[in-house]
């Protein structure tokens, strides 16, 4: 909204909003619409339904529609009103076709839809003059799991071959770029930047190199539907296995290298029950362990040393 000192035109506002996101990309060739998107004139009307991105996040809706396009003027790609649709989607998601949404199909290559999903997106329809109707922004998640749905390695993969290397992956199909940022201690020091490469295939960006025993982060830059801006954020792997104390790094380890495991790892026998209702299970935060338990060294309290403290109230109670 706005502010304005005199009565507006009302002819000449925006018709629309692209930063709602009411059209959703259920899959790569079917994005749904509202069923009173364009007052419902999108269905059998004289009505033309466009799809424009943006890979700058450029787009704006002015009284003259939604511009600021890659595509060159009148060649965005053009939606095709097929109805109802498609039964596999109604199975995916029920609670779009109970709501009425109709199919909009997407008449373009693979290799559009999959650039598209890494640009700022709209919805905008002109009546048979090329006058705005209407206009809305795009949800896409339907499209990216039916294009990238992916069940492959993810996280760190070592390669046992004496080389010391490691294969960094992480599943981001909608970001523009990834760098990995690579470091030698948990904070502080500069850190060495290497690009990652992408497959399209499956969304997946990757990294190898001599990564073991380094700290790592992700730099993605990505277009952000909140700010409706292409921005680069810092992120962690959600496929850890390890990390540095504030979580803000990714500690590389092999978590089955026998130096990382207790002297007892692997002949410690757990104990047994007899019957399973015999066993107290808990949900423990650490530092209540021993926090408050006068028995346990003054250091260790609140701490994982306290479990190592055998005599100790807490550890007797266990």
């Amino acid at each position: 909204g706005g502010a304005f000192s005199s009565e507006p035109a009302l002819d000449a506002l925006p018709k629309g909003d692209i930063g709602k996101a009411r059209a959703l990309w259920v899959a790569r060739d079917i994005i749904a619409l509202p069923p009173d998107f364009a007052a419902g004139m999108f269905v059998g009307g004289d009505v033309n339904v466009r799809l424009a991105r943006s890979a700058s996040a450029a787009l704006e809706l002015t009284g003259d529609g939604v511009q600021g396009g890659d595509d060159v003027a009148g060649k965005d790609v053009v939606l095709v009103c097929d109805g109802v649709l498609p039964v596999d989607v109604c199975k995916k998601f029920p609670h779009v076709a109970a709501a009425g949404y109709v199919a909009m199909r997407v008449p373009a290559e693979t290799s559009y839809v999959r650039e598209a999903l890494k640009c700022q997106l709209a919805v905008a329809a002109t009546d048979s003059s090329g006058i705005p109707i209407d206009a809305t922004g795009v949800q896409i998640q339907g499209a990216i799991d039916d294009l990238y749905a992916y069940d492959g390695p993810l996280g760190a993969e070592f390669h046992r071959d004496g080389r010391d290397e490691v294969t960094l992956r992480v599943w981001a199909p909608t970001a523009r770029d990834v760098c990995l940022a690579v470091f030698d201690a948990p904070r502080g020091d500069e850190a060495t930047r290497t690009p990652m490469s992408f497959d399209a295939d499956t969304g997946v960006w990757s990294a190898t190199g001599q990564f073991v025993n380094k700290y790592y982060s992700y730099e993605v830059t990505v277009f952000n539907p909140m700010t409706g801006q292409i921005g680069k954020n810092t992120a962690s792997d959600p496929y850890a296995r390890s990390l540095a104390a504030d979580g803000r790094r990714v500690h590389v380890c092999d978590i089955s290298d026998a130096s990382l495991k207790p002297s007892d790892w692997e002949t410690f026998q757990k104990p047994t029950f007899t019957h399973a209702v015999d066993s107290s299970i808990y949900e423990l935060h650490v530092r209540d362990f021993s926090a408050l338990d006068a028995t346990v060294d003054v250091p260790y309290r609140g701490k994982y040393r306290a479990f190592s403290q055998s005599g100790t109230t807490c550890v007797q109670h266990l």
